[in-house]
Order: structure tokens, then C-alpha cells, then sequence
């Protein structure tokens, strides 16, 4: 980046920073995103929409329109000189004739021995591929540090801002091109920037390392003005601060929709796969069996088979993805909500939409899900038959997230192999780390930020007046993106001092839908029920299914799993636990005690047809079946 262009960027880092802050605590429907050259619209392209239907909110990556250079802004080429207008002028008649011939290089090909005997020439992927046999990932701000300054000598300034709060500073002298440079990223709460200034631009004496942190600071609006920070380890707490949101770790859904499937419920339902899905999947990972799996099971059960006993997974350039696929997810036959697969393929950001017809398109409403943000669709025609299977990609993305390598428009139609694989595993990653942008997960990064940021300024603070060696920084309550769960208001009763009955029955109701319409129509569906002393302790009764309790949290695995004489027993695993004689209800004779789980006597000749346990605070549990009830 040029010196003006550069300073100009610092002297705008406060209210940017500011103005990010402020649009981060906004919801994103009052927001206005721009949308990207790679937007497809029916106005220019003529196979809008691209097997999708268009959805308020949405945009749809375009494949087949004729982007130009004036068109499309490419962010690693940004820094690049000027081409001359005849170079560009060739670049765009070669790019043309791509697109030409990617529109005979379509997926309902019927002649396929005329198409080989045709040259083709090869499209920017193909040529990306064979030179450098895979394709660029999308690089994150927080790799900054790391990549040029982290084990090279450099200073970092530290200040407490009285707008912005926590700011760092980090400098180094480099020579490039025999120019003296100064290498700079300053970071906020809310924003960071990084960039080369000549040493030739700054307003102080270059070989005075305070005086040009001073001018520095000045050009950002500094106030009080930095301090150096003289700990050993702040390094080391630097590039802590930026690990925790490069994530090594990915869980991706993967849905597969039929001819005429367009609804929630009837994708999910779909509880056998075909030839071309198994060979789609084959493609992603490796079918694992979860129980006994000992690497990044992405929330899936790995101990009690409770969430299927299969999925596909792979590590790929050192980063572990696991996918929910929903045909390998729990079939519940009278849910028709298929809420064991919603729960996991609803809580991740990115979705692949493996779409197996020829007279179907996907809408991304469909899934209902505030983290889902992008949908890769790979489609596929039943009808045709090859010796390699053909892909047709589209891509669909929320307005907040923007658009994300490898292209669509170099190319948009593969033939199964290798380039296709990493060509699909680098559009994933990068769609995952494009939707980190979107509001919602901004919020959270930006909260965690905060309290490292002010965790290391104030230790450098500290140790700049007194110096004392500061005890580790604390770390809080940070989970991945994707792994944010809100607590449960029945967990903190059971986990909590008990209060009240009252608090205890708002606790179930909040917990649970009983309303008589939802029990009334999924009558079927519900196994278990509470009854909770309510306002003057009368009983009000509420329902659930024990499998998604169970799956829930362990206190329900213990409560209506498990086989144990108090907390902390080993937990019996749930194969086990069907294996076994059913037990019988509890003997009278027991004593009943308010701080451990009661469980049945088990050598009793008497049988019921399910456990029955209680928890310390006064609710009763029934075991339903389809004959009778049985309570405690």
C-alpha cells in the first residue's frame, strides 16, 4: 500500500474502529450490505438462478456471467501495479473465450464422444491446479502477527484509550526494494490495521524508535499517548490472542435432497442415501465409526452412539473438519421437526446441499437456522450416466457475508478427482472463514477480544509501574464460533441452590413446549414426564423425549440413563444399560435422600418396562409407555 493510502488508513483507524463498534451492537436486519461484483443477477446472467431459488436476504454467486476486470475486485491483487490497457485488453478476450467454452462444458453433456474429441482450453483452475496442485486459502487478519512479526525483533506500545479502550501497537524496521520501511499493525477491541509506511513519510527522526511511535500516534488520535511494554512473554500473549479465532477445527453440514424435495421436514427425512451421495461423501472424508473415535468429533457422541454410529470426516491441511451429514444423524420416525439432525446441521455456518435431481432448485430458508450462513450446492443428474460423475457448484450466501475463494465464475462444473476435492475443501474452509465477518459472529469474537486485549494492557500497565511479573492471563469462557450454546435455565436450577417452587416450575416451563396442541399432536413422540410442585404446590406436569434429554446434557444421561448409586459413578453406557434385566421401581424400604439420584433395585423380582429416577429438588419422574404410567 502506498505511504499516503496507508496513513490515510491510520488516520481513519479511530473512527472506523468506532463506527465498527457501533454497527456490531446493531441487529443485521438494520443493517445495509453491499452486494459483491460475484452477485449473480437475471439481468446479466442468463442461467440465473443457478438451481436455487432466490431468498430475501440472500445472494447468489454468479457462474456463468462475463466478469470483467472492471467489474470484479480481487483483494490479493489489490496492492498489484496497473497492467497496460493492451495486457488487460488480451486478459479479457482470453477470459471470454474461457467462459465460452465452459458454457459447452455443462453438466447434461449428452455426446460425450464428440465433447473429447473437441480441444478444450484449460480454465484458470485447471491451470491453478496443475501448477500448484491446490488452491489459496483465504487469509484471516489474525495471522498477521504471526507471519511477519512474531520471532523477528520488533516493539510493542500499549495504551488505554479514552474512546477505544485497550490498543497495541506493533513496529518493525524492515529494508524492501533499499527503502527503509516501517512495518505496523495497530489493534483495537473492534478493528485492526496493518500496512508499510516509508520511513521517508513520517513526521520525526527515523532513527528515534520513541519519537516515531509519538508521530504514529498521532496520526491515529491517540490519547494518553503509548508506552512500550517491556514483558518478556507479550509475544507470546499476542499470538495466544490471535489462535483463538484461527480455528483448526471445522464441523460442516451436509443435507441430501431428492427430486421434488423442497421443505425442511422432507430433506431431513430422508433416511437412505443413493450410490451418487455415498460417492460424493467418499469425495469429503472418511466414513469413521464415532464410537471409540479419538479425534475432533464436531459435538458428536463418541461414547454412547447417541448420535449415530457413523460420520465422515478428514484432516486437511492441518485442519480437522467433521461432517454432519443428515442420512448418518438419528432417525426418529415420529418427530417430523427430525430435531436429533436439525440441532447439529442448524448449528453449523457452513452447509453442502448435495442436490440429486434434475427439475429441482434449493432454497437456503428452508433450513431454519441463525448460524447457517453460506450453502455450497453440488448438484448432480440421476439421469445421465458416465464414467466420471460431473458436479454442477452453485454457492448461496447471506447478505452480511461477502464473497469468498476459489470463484465461481473460473470455474463451476468438475469431474470427480482430486482437483475437484481440494477445489470443494477450500471453498468450505474459506466460506467458513468469510462468514466470521457476519455480525453475529463478529459480536463474539469481539466480546472475547475484549477481555484479552484488556487482560494484556493492563499487565503491561502494571508491570510498566510496579514492576511485577503479572500471574497467567485469564482466559474466561471462551468456546468456537459454532459451539455457542445458551445455558439452560432447568441445568441451573438442578445445578444452583435450590429457591423456590414457583422458580422451579417457570425453570420446566421455559424448558419445555407443553402447550395442549403440541401434546396433543405429538402424543406418540414423548416418553418421559416431570411432575413439579407449581404455584402452592400444585403439580403441574410437563413432557420430553428422553433421547434428545439424554443427549442434551449428562445430568439427563444420569437421570435417565445411567445405572449408578450416587454422582460421580461410572456411567453405564446406554448398549449396556438395554442389555440388562429391566429393574424394577424402587423398594420402599430404601431411605430417600434430597442430594443424590434414586435408583431401582435392581435384584427385586418385580419389572417395569423403563428406569425411574428422581433429582434433589421435589419432582416427580413417569416413565411413559403405550399401556400405562407408572410414577414415583
Amino acid at each position: 500500500m502506498e505511504c499516503s493510502d496507508f496513513m490515510q488508513q491510520l488516520r481513519s483507524f479511530k473512527p472506523q474502529s468506532l463506527g465498527c463498534a457501533v454497527a456490531r451492537r446493531k441487529s443485521s436486519t438494520t443493517l445495509i450490505f453491499p452486494l459483491p461484483p460475484q452477485a449473480c443477477s437475471d439481468e446479466f446472467c442468463q442461467e440465473f438462478p443457478h438451481n436455487l431459488i432466490p431468498t430475501p436476504g440472500y445472494w447468489i454467486e454468479c457462474s456463468r456471467q462475463q466478469i470483467t476486470s472492471d467489474t470484479i475486485w480481487d483483494e490479493s491483487e489489490s496492492d498489484r501495479d496497473i497492467t497496460d490497457p493492451e495486457q488487460e485488453q488480451q486478459e479479457l478476450l482470453e477470459r471470454a473465450s474461457i467462459n465460452r467454452q465452459r458454457q459447452d462444458f455443462c453438466l447434461f453433456e449428452e455426446n460425450e464422444l464428440d465433447d473429447d474429441d473437441v480441444p478444450r482450453k484449460k480454465t484458470v483452475i485447471e491451470e491453478q491446479w496443475e501448477k500448484n496442485q491446490g488452491f489459496e486459502l483465504t487469509s484471516v487478519e489474525q495471522e498477521t502477527y504471526e507471519k511477519y512479526f512474531y520471532g523477528s525483533e520488533h516493539w510493542n506500545y500499549f495504551t488505554n484509550d479514552e474512546d477505544l479502550g485497550p490498543v497495541i501497537l506493533s513496529m518493525k524496521q524492515e529494508t524492501i526494494n533499499g527503502r527503509d520501511q516501517f512495518r505496523i499493525l495497530v489493534r483495537a477491541i473492534s478493528y485492526t490495521v496493518h500496512g508499510l509506511i516509508p520511513a521517508s513519510c513520517v513526521f520525526a527522526d527515523r532513527y528515534n524508535r520513541e519519537e516515531v511511535v509519538k508521530s504514529l500516534g498521532k496520526e491515529v488520535n491517540i490519547n494518553p499517548p503509548m508506552t512500550l511494554g517491556q514483558l518478556p512473554d507479550t509475544p507470546e500473549e499476542l499470538l495466544k490472542l490471535d489462535q483463538v479465532f484461527i480455528k483448526s477445527e471445522l464441523k460442516v453440514g451436509v443435507i441430501y435432497v431428492r427430486e421434488g424435495q423442497y421443505s425442511e421436514e422432507e430433506i431431513l427425512d430422508n433416511n437412505d442415501s443413493s450410490p451418487l451421495f455415498e460417492e460424493f461423501l467418499q469425495i469429503l472424508g472418511d466414513k469413521v465409526r464415532l464410537k471409540g473415535f479419538d479425534k475432533y468429533k464436531g459435538g458428536l457422541d463418541t461414547v454412547h452412539d447417541l448420535t449415530g454410529l457413523y460420520s465422515v470426516y478428514t484432516n486437511w491441511r492441518g485442519i480437522e473438519i467433521m461432517f454432519h451429514v443428515s442420512t448418518l444423524l438419528p432417525y426418529e420416525k415420529h418427530d417430523p421437526q427430525k430435531l436429533q439432525r436439525k440441532r447439529h446441521i442448524g448449528n453449523d455456518i457452513v452447509c453442502v446441499v448435495f442436490l440429486e435431481a434434475d427439475n429441482t432448485s434449493f432454497s437456503p430458508a428452508c433450513i431454519k437456522s441463525h448460524f447457517l450462513h453460506t450453502f455450497i450446492l453440488v448438484r448432480v443428474s440421476p439421469r445421465i450416466k458416465r464414467k466420471v460423475t460431473r458436479y454442477e457448484v452453485s454457492v448461496v450466501t447471506r447478505d452480511e457475508v461477502g464473497a469468498y475463494k476459489p470463484y465461481l465464475w473460473e470455474q463451476s462444473i468438475f469431474e470427480k478427482g482430486p482437483m475437484f476435492r481440494e477445489w470443494m475443501l477450500t471453498k468450505i474452509v474459506n466460506g467458513e472463514r468469510a462468514s466470521y465477518s457476519a455480525p453475529k459472529f463478529a459480536r463474539m469474537q469481539e466480546r472475547t477480544r475484549s477481555q484479552m486485549l484488556e487482560d494484556i494492557v493492563a499487565n503491561l500497565a502494571n508491570h510498566a509501574e510496579t514492576g511485577q511479573i503479572p500471574k497467567p492471563y485469564r482466559r474466561g469462557s471462551w468456546r468456537p464460533i459454532g459451539h455457542m450454546r445458551p445455558s439452560s435455565p432447568l441445568l441451573d436450577s438442578v445445578r444452583d441452590q435450590f429457591e423456590d417452587y414457583d422458580q422451579l416450575a417457570k425453570d420446566f416451563t421455559r424448558v419445555f413446549l407443553n402447550n395442549a396442541a403440541n401434546i396433543e399432536l405429538n402424543a406418540n413422540l414423548f416418553d418421559v414426564a416431570f411432575l413439579v410442585p407449581g404455584q402452592q404446590k400444585q403439580k403441574v406436569r410437563f413432557i420430553g423425549v428422553r433421547a434428545i434429554l439424554g443427549v442434551r446434557s449428562r445430568v439427563f444421561q444420569e437421570m435417565l440413563y445411567g445405572i449408578q448409586t450416587g454422582f460421580g459413578s461410572p456411567q453405564v453406557p446406554v448398549a449396556e444399560l438395554l442389555a440388562r434385566p429391566v429393574p424394577t421401581l424402587l423398594s420402599p424400604q430404601k431411605p430417600k435422600s434430597s442430594n443424590f439420584l434414586q435408583v431401582p433395585d435392581i435384584e427385586s423380582p418385580r419389572y417395569v418396562d423403563k428406569q425411574l429416577f428422581r433429582i434433589h429438588h421435589p419432582t416427580k419422574i413417569i416413565i411413559l409407555d403405550s399401556t400405562h404410567e407408572r410414577q414415583h
